[in-house]
This record gives C-alpha cells, sequence and structure tokens, in this order.
C-alpha cells in the first residue's frame, strides 16, 4: 500500500520524545515500512524517517502588523493549504492523519483519497469546529485510541469512530521481576494536566522516595511546582531521559504513579509500565480502568492524594508477571498496526 502519514507539526519524531503521541506515530511509521508500504511522512523538519515529507512552515515571511502568536497560525494554514494541495496528486492508497490541527479534519474532507483521522485527544474547541464544518457531507473516517475517548467524540459531537489502541514494541522494553528497588516513578511532560505535582505531595504523605522524568523543567510549572520540592535524595528529578532510559528506571520501581488530572485518552505511560513488569496506580479515568486489571494496578475513584498515598501498601499484592502479560496481550504494537492495516483494507474494500 502506498500510505501518507500527517504527524504532529509542533514537535520531531525523533527520541527523545516529547510526548506520546510523537512516539506513537513514529512506531507506527517504522512498523508499516517493516511490513513492506511504501510510506510518506509529513512531519516536523528534523524527524528521524525515511520518505519524510516536511510542510515549509518556516518559509513564509511574517508581516509586521501581525502578533507573534497570529503569524504562526497563518503559516501552519497555508503550510497545510499548500500540502493538502498536492496529496490528491500523489496517487496514495490512505492518507492517515495523526496530527491534532483542526485543518487537516476540513482539508482531508475535501480529497478524493481516502483519508483517515486519528483521535488523540478529547475535543478541543478548534477540533469541534472543524468537526462541525464536515458533519453534514462526512466523507472521513476517524479511530480513536480508546473506548472512552470513542464514547467521549459520540455522545457530545456525534462523531463515531473505529476504536484501535495504542500499542508498544513490548520486545524492546526489559523487565526484572525480582529486585524491585526502594523507589516509585513518575514520568511525563511536565505539566499541569499531567500533574507531577501531585505525584510529589503522595510521596511526601506516603514517605516515599519518587523519581521524576520528563520534558518541561524550563516551564513556569515546573520552576513553580516541581523544584522546590526537589532534593536529590527522596525527591528526584532526573531529567527529559530516552525511552532506554526510562526503562532502566522503571523496571526496578515499586510502582509507576499516573496522575493525570485529565481524562487521559490512552496513557501510553501505563503500557510501557506493564510492559517493565511495574504495576501502576491512577486515578480512574479515561482509559486507565480499560488497561489496567485487579492483578496489575490500583486505581482511585477520585482525585485524592491522601487516598493514594494510602494505598500504595497494597501494590504487595498485584503481580509483576501479570503486568508483563497484560502488556503482551493488550498493549502489543503489532496487534495495533494490524488493527490499522485491517481498517485500511476494509476501507478500501
Amino acid at each position: 500500500m502506498k500510505i501518507a502519514i500527517i504527524a504532529h507539526h509542533k514537535f520531531p519524531l525523533k527520541e527523545p520524545y516529547q510526548g506520546g503521541l510523537e512516539m506513537i506515530t513514529h512506531a507506527l511509521i517504522k512498523e508499516l515500512v517493516q511490513n513492506g508500504h511504501e510510506v510518506d511522512v509529513y512531519a516536523k523538519e528534523n524527524s528521524e524517517c525515511e520518505g519524510l515529507h516536511t510542510p515549509q512552515l518556516n518559509s513564509i515571511i511574517a508581516r509586521k502588523f501581525f502578533s507573534k502568536s497570529g503569524t504562526e497560525e497563518i503559516m501552519e494554514c497555508i503550510a497545510y493549504s499548500k500540502m493538502f494541495l498536492k496529496l490528491d496528486q500523489m496517487q496514495y492508497d490512505i492518507i492517515h492523519n495523526h496530527s491534532l490541527h483542526y485543518l487537516p479534519i476540513i482539508l482531508g474532507n475535501q480529497l478524493k483519497t481516502p483519508f483517515i483521522t486519528s483521535l488523540h485527544t478529547p475535543a478541543f474547541p478548534e477540533i469541534q469546529i472543524a468537526l462541525d464544518c464536515i458533519s453534514k457531507d462526512q466523507k472521513t473516517y476517524f479511530t480513536s485510541v480508546s473506548s472512552s475517548l470513542k464514547n467521549t467524540y459520540l455522545q457530545k459531537l456525534g462523531v463515531n469512530s473505529e476504536v484501535i489502541y495504542n500499542g508498544i514494541a513490548t520486545d524492546k522494553w526489559s523487565y526484572d521481576l525480582e529486585n524491585t528497588k526502594d523507589y516509585f516513578f513518575w514520568y511525563g511532560r511536565m505539566c499541569k494536566e499531567k500533574a507531577p505535582d501531585m505525584a510529589i505531595h503522595v510521596a511526601k504523605k506516603a514517605k516515599i522516595k519518587l523519581l521524576l522524568a520528563g520534558p518541561g523543567e524550563h516551564s513556569d510549572y515546573f520552576q513553580e511546582n516541581i523544584k522546590p520540592y526537589l532534593d536529590n535524595d527522596d525527591i528526584k528529578f532526573l531529567g527529559h531521559l530516552s525511552q532506554l532510559e526510562i526503562n532502566e528506571y522503571l523496571k526496578y520501581a515499586q510502582a509507576l504513579l499516573f496522575t493525570s488530572i485529565w481524562e487521559e485518552p490512552y496513557g501510553l505511560t501505563i503500557a510501557e509500565s506493564l510492559a517493565c513488569g511495574t504495576p501502576v496506580v491512577s486515578w480512574a479515568l479515561g482509559a486507565a480502568p480499560e488497561l489496567l486489571t485487579a492483578q496489575t494496578g490500583l486505581l482511585i475513584d477520585e482525585i485524592d492524594i491522601e487516598a493514594m498515598a494510602s494505598i500504595l501498601h497494597e501494590i504487595q499484592t498485584l503481580d509483576r508477571w501479570a503486568c508483563r502479560e497484560r502488556a503482551e496481550q493488550f498493549c502489543e504494537i503489532r496487534t495495533m498496526v494490524e488493527a490499522y492495516e485491517n481498517y485500511y483494507n476494509t476501507i478500501l474494500a
């Protein structure tokens, strides 16, 4: 198959990844190529992909009467418009959109080539407007990364989608079931919605050692909510780590603290933790109840720091081998890629 992948335009597809979206898009591309497909990638410059086509977001001269933010938005729209003028001429079998921008949803609906948008996030206002624009004449297709996300779009916006869970290369995540160390682990973007500050407060209440990692240490959020609590002893920040480095810390952790306060559409860190044989402690939000079982994680019904701190002793009842098995059975990237290939074939049939 000849496939075009449109990636998120803000960050390049390379390690260390800015977030889960970049990782999952990059992984899908590599697996599709390995399976023999011809894949063109439309992504941020400096992405590490074969067949890379980069919209020239920086080639447009901004007029001085535009604000900085307004200029960036105009540049993005022009770049997408120029790109979509070419897409139908490239004779792709499928165009698969993983960007978080509203314009590909609108423009993709006008293409003759079958166009799929994978929904990775809740519907932000701009996405809602785009979906409304195509609602009376929808020709495009949608997938969601979890049942909870599918239900959100269906109930709030009337948009139906095929559920295709994200996946990871479980064979690239090593595990050690016998040599667990004395710390808990948190990793992800340092931002309010991921709430690493809550993990710190849980650790302090429970009097446990916590290691944190992820991008965003120069943000105001990090400086105000994380840095004051770092002591390089019980609460330690490791920086922005590669997946290999994360693996080494994660597989020896008592558990992963998953404290995201928004309804996480999937939660790749949960899947990665399970692949390391490490149980997860999470709020019962978003897709977490779909990924975790009674043997692999602890779910807290409400966002409650004291409740999470008080339940940590129960991780001893969880089964680290069951965690690894859950990842292999439910979170494997080959299962995800096969599901996408089957969906492509269904559309083309």
